[in-house]
């Protein structure tokens, strides 16, 4: 991400001056927010750089510790553990030996790594910062309940719980509900006391204590019932602050009816209510159903039958999640339900095994590192070739057409450029071989398909290429919108091929053509946002394009025009506006007006 303001201060002070390792900071927070991860990583890395080439004095240890816990918190969501654990001890040490910064700091980044390495499942190093988190925040705190000691308590209590020692597990949870019980904390403790419940009836049942079981389970229950009631808001705008959506989902009974029920939602294409009610029959790890299935008399749980059904629930769980972009916990289910039919049919070619393969596909797709997309290529590489072994049929085109479509994407996405086209091109073919004339669903597949080729040749500067695809893909989309001109999508597909029309243009720099047809994508747009939901989300983009194109062309009066406009828009939507203002910073930069650019950036920077 190229900043104004780096540029600004790395002039006024030098690159290695404090302020820049502030700026960096700064800009990783903005990343952060964005779910920019690997562009935070850059920016704290090169802030921690500087801060070390600066030899920075006792008195800015502020800087240093949050700089390393702000890349522990990076790489916990990029998924490298160890890079986590390391910047959370680089914290820690940097902490233990300042005498300036309040105590409580340390107590929690001990918890941090505490909870870090209970997940890699390093159990002793992981009770040992707990139990230092706890020590301290008794010496701070003293015999004072408060949530920074219910954190602890939680963690800890999650920690012996999963090394069995039940007895001290159900003493931390004790001591964290002990914090919630209190008269002012009645109503959102009842929720975040929810999953504390539901441990200590599954403690108590294996201690054989069912009385316990039962009453812990029955509150259990009673959260959430709270957390599901939508009129609930006051609630609900508490525990966002909290806790995250998915550390909540406690279960109730009857799991195998609410499954099934949620299946049907499904079928209907009502995931949100699928998720809701699958969340009847969720705990914190499994479902009912899924325990059910476990607990059956071996001669009768490992049946062909009960199986395949167990692996379908895991599947069809995954794809509820999916369907809301709750994608861990998709990933979950989907695993093992690949893991179950890895085990009933090896490596056959299986419609089961494909399908699984293709979902999980399109799970690690979700997630833009490396790593992930790398797994996404190679779970659909291996469904497409079991199904062009199963046979191109009328019912698996669209499966075929979608992995090709996917492994185009995944290459392109992995600087593969070349290879995205010849996938295309392989789905382009596949289509014309098989679809039947008048197959509406597949034209339309043809057309995104044509779209897609010219984007990937733009990538290869082939610009002969990617006009004559992205020509051809405006053409199929102007003609399926006149023969359906009720139908929005349609119509905003058309702006959709403008839109990339005009940014190839601009790639060109035949700035008025982009113009003329960003203006055509932007009209379009602004005539269906109301009406159709894809058009007000992609509107913010139109603005940005065509005032990019105005800028390059000179004409800032108009760019700034646009740029304005879409400032207001992404406001009222309620999203991320840095990147508009760094735009807007630069025109007025261009027109010498140097306090209002100062301006956007501080706005940008806020």
């Amino acid at each position: 991400m190229t900043i104004l303001l780096l540029v600004f201060r790395v002039q006024a002070r030098g690159e290695h001056h404090v302020e820049i390792a502030k700026t960096h900071k700064i800009i990783a927070r903005l990343c952060l927010k964005a779910n920019k991860y690997k562009q935070a990583e850059e920016h704290l890395l090169q802030a921690l750089k500087i801060y070390r080439a600066c030899t920075i004095q006792m008195a800015d240890s502020d800087a240093m510790w949050n700089t390393h816990d702000l890349l522990a918190q990076t790489y916990m969501h990029l998924g490298k553990k160890d890079l986590e654990v390391e910047h959370y001890q680089r914290a820690i040490e940097i902490l233990s030996n300042s005498t300036d910064l309040p105590p409580e700091r340390l107590a929690h980044m001990h918890n941090n790594i505490g909870v870090t390495l209970h997940k890699l499942n390093r159990h002793h190093e992981s009770q040992l910062h707990l139990e230092k988190s706890k020590e301290m925040m008794t010496l701070i705190h003293g015999n004072t309940d408060n949530e920074d000691m219910a954190k602890v308590h939680k963690s800890l209590g999650d920690l012996y719980k999963d090394i069995g020692r039940w007895d001290e597990a159900a003493s931390e949870y004790t001591s964290f509900l002990k914090v919630y019980s209190k008269p002012a904390m009645a109503a959102v403790g009842q929720v975040l006391s929810a999953p504390v419940h539901k441990a200590l009836a599954e403690i108590y049942e294996i201690k054989g204590n069912l009385s316990k079981a039962r009453e812990h389970a029955q509150l259990s229950d009673q959260g959430q019932e709270q957390l599901n009631n939508p009129e609930n808001t006051e609630l609900m705008n508490e525990l966002a602050g909290r806790l995250g959506s998915g550390n909540l989902m406690i279960a109730a009974k009857d799991a195998n009816e609410e499954v099934e029920k949620a299946q049907r939602y499904q079928r209907e294409n009502n995931h949100q209510l699928a998720i809701k009610t699958l969340s009847q029959g969720y705990t914190l790890n499994k479902i009912f159903a899924i325990d059910c299935v476990q607990n059956l008399p071996p001669l009768t749980r490992d049946t062909h039958e009960v199986t395949s059904k167990l692996a379908m629930i895991h599947n069809n769980l995954g794809n509820a999640y999916r369907s809301v972009s709750r994608f861990a916990e998709a990933k979950t289910h989907m695993l093992k339900a690949l893991e179950i039919r890895r085990q009933l049919y090896g490596d056959d070619v299986c419609e089961d095994t494909a399908t699984s393969l293709f979902n999980l596909g399109y799970i690690y797709s979700q997630v833009s590192d490396v790593p992930n997309l790398v797994e996404s290529f190679n779970c659909h590489k291996e469904a497409l070739r079991m199904y062009l072994q199963m046979g191109i049929s009328t019912d698996t085109l669209k499966w075929v057409v979608g992995l090709y479509r996917s492994l185009a994407s995944t290459s392109y996405n992995l600087g593969e450029a070349q290879q995205s086209v010849e996938y295309y091109e392989k789905a382009r073919a596949t289509i014309s071989q098989h679809a039947q004339e008048g197959d509406g669903e597949m034209v339309k597949q043809l057309q995104a398909i044509c779209n897609n080729i010219g984007n990937s040749y733009k990538s290869l500067k082939n610009y002969k290429k990617a006009e004559e695809n992205l020509k051809h893909a405006l053409d199929m989309a102007t003609a399926l919108h006149l023969g359906n001109p009720d139908d929005l999508e349609y119509q905003n597909d058309q702006a959709a091929a403008h839109n990339n029309l005009g940014c190839l243009y601009q790639e060109m720099k035949q700035y008025q053509k982009a113009i003329e047809h960003h203006r055509e994508s932007l009209t379009m747009r602004r005539q269906i946002a109301p009406l159709y939901a894809d058009a007000a989300t992609d509107l913010p983009s139109s603005l940005h394009n065509i005032g990019n194109a105005y800028n390059s062309a000179g004409e800032l009066n108009e760019a700034l025009k646009y740029y304005e406009e879409e400032y207001k828009v992404r406001m009222n939507l309620g999203e991320e506006t840095s990147d508009v203002l760094i735009s807007m910073s630069k025109v007025y930069e261009k027109k010498g007006n140097l306090s209002k650019a100062e301006e956007c950036l501080r706005m940008a920077g806020n």
